[in-house]
């Protein structure tokens, strides 16, 4: 194992951060980072002013925070329900550059759009928000549409779905871990269109696939009407899936990571199209990968042999966190940050095998840095 040491700064330090829910960071603009922590408030700071600028408090803790497609709101789960919060109202850089203290937000019930108790993961598609709720035993997903005609913004319930839950543990230990919820599109043209902006310009939490995997995952339905389909990755390790656009459709099961569900991101392994990634990547918290692209048959000639295949690959140690950037796979042990590129060794294969494969034996694990998880934010640069 090769071992590889890198230069951090410390942005900000906020103390330990002991929370009922996973922390959540998301960078709007390249300028600002937002943090929630779990507990009532969003910390902002500015990345070009190295400091904390600003606290938004909310009624009560904060589970989950997804910016519009527009970049101009915010819009955070609360345990007592959705807010929108207008970024215009958070101060600019210059406005704080002559104090040391964040300036402190109060976010009333004026700015509540979705009453629902207790939503945990959010996902905006389009003028839609997916809500992921815990309704023990069961989890809800339940779909809203924004009423525009409206002063205050508000949204409209759709549909709610219950989703079997095959944990046995109870309420408070399920939450520990939020739910992970991501878009998958048929193509850039359907991505743009159903987000209202251009694909370059899209969270990661929106992907795009190769039409041809889209196809044998979700169904030849969601292929022909290239209907955005919702991913959802619960603690006990189900992955479900929802065609927005299937009128009478319900959620179905996916796959099973047997594991809490940490990430789902793709990679596009292929350099010669770019545009689509040919391959869902599922990450537990135990340390399970699975690689899910489009494999072939008994027979090798024809498309209609073609198959999705499931691979499962094993990494070391108890995972916190993971992303996707550039086909290199990132992922936190707590400890230490690693990486793994997924274009080398039989990652890059296609392979029907659904044999597990310690990850470190076969490919080379970068150690970024040692640090110890608490409330810091810090910069990773290559030494």
């Amino acid at each position: 194992m090769a071992l590889e040491r890198c230069d951090v700064e410390t942005w900000a330090e906020f103390g330990f951060i002991g929370t009922s829910c996973s922390p959540k960071l998301m960078v709007v603009s390249e300028r600002d980072v937002f943090l929630c922590t779990g507990c009532d408030e969003i910390y902002v700071f500015s990345t070009r002013e190295r400091k904390l600028m600003a606290v938004l408090q909310f009624p009560s803790p904060v589970n989950d925070l997804v910016q519009s497609h527009d970049k101009c709101n915010l819009y955070v789960a609360c345990m007592c329900g959705v807010y929108c919060v207008d970024l215009q109202l958070l101060p600019s850089s210059g406005q704080c550059a002559d104090t040391s203290c964040p300036t402190e937000l109060k976010i009333s019930s004026k700015f509540l759009v979705v009453p629902e108790e207790g939503p945990l993961s959010l996902l905006l598609v389009g003028t839609e928000l997916v809500i992921i709720s815990l309704k023990a035993p069961h989890w809800a997903l339940t779909r809203y549409r924004s009423q525009k005609q409206t002063v205050t913004n508000s949204f409209e319930m759709l549909t709610s779905f219950s989703l079997a839950s095959s944990s046995d543990d109870n309420e408070e230990s399920t939450v520990k871990r939020r739910p992970v919820l991501i878009c998958v599109h048929y193509s850039n043209k359907t991505l743009s269109s159903a987000c209202s902006c251009p694909p370059e310009t899209v969270n990661d939490d929106h992907v795009c696939i190769d039409p041809l995997l889209f196809k044998l995952l979700f169904g030849i339905d969601a292929a022909l009407t290239e209907s955005p389909v919702v991913l959802c990755g619960l603690p006990d390790g189900s992955l479900y899936f929802l065609p927005l656009r299937l009128p009478g459709c319900r959620p179905r099961a996916l796959y099973s990571l047997e594991e809490p569900v940490i990430f789902v991101g793709t990679s596009s392994l292929d350099k010669s199209s770019p545009e689509h990634a040919q391959c869902l990547v599922a990450i537990g918290e135990r340390g399970r990968v699975v690689l899910i692209r489009t494999g072939k048959g008994q027979q090798e000639r024809g498309e209609g042999n073609n198959t999705a295949c499931f691979l499962d690959r094993r990494l070391p140690g108890s995972l916190m966190c993971g992303c996707i950037v550039n086909n290199t796979l990132y992922y936190s042990i707590g400890s230490d940050l690693l990486n793994v590129d997924l274009r080398s060794g039989s990652l890059g294969k296609e392979d029907t095998s659904k044999k597990t494969e310690a990850l470190h034996q076969s490919h080379q694990l970068k150690c970024l840095q040692n640090h110890r998880c608490s409330g810091t934010i810090m910069q990773y640069c290559r030494g």
